[in-house]
């Protein structure tokens, strides 16, 4: 049996972020959002040949697509080693679902449902200035 799946989530944003605390604060907190359309592309194959009385074989091929909305609320902390470098990390939660749609590779029959990609992120990272 052989089996290949490739999906592509690619999601275009925009957001905004508040600073709580002095810019020149050695620990500072921020919250923000983002928002915007995710974009999904998936293609998988499955391959199997059946030994059993009918020895028939499998071969199945699947295209799906989609886009929707996206969200993203979130809390973080920034901590600055000097003036120029600072290092952060924040929590947040991601919302958002797109509706797939599928065409089965031998029929050509189409099929949609709605796909959630909710959950929860964490992100960390080292901020420089220049």
């Amino acid at each position: 049996m052989d089996f290949t799946d490739e999906i592509r989530l690619v999601p275009v944003m925009v957001g905004a972020q508040h600073n709580f605390g002095q810019p020149t604060a050695r620990l500072r907190f921020y919250a923000g959002a983002g928002v915007g359309i995710v974009l999904v592309n998936s293609k998988s194959r499955l391959q199997a040949d059946i030994i059993a009385p009918t020895a028939s074989k499998i071969d199945k091929r699947t295209d799906i697509s989609g886009n929707d909305f996206i969200g993203k609320p979130f809390l973080g902390i920034e901590v600055a080693a000097s003036p120029k470098l600072a290092f952060f990390t924040e929590a947040g939660y991601v919302f958002g679902k797109f509706t797939s749609e599928e065409t089965a590779a031998q029929t050509g029959a189409k099929t949609s449902q709605n796909i959630s990609i909710n959950g929860l992120h964490l992100t960390g990272g080292v901020k420089i200035s220049l």
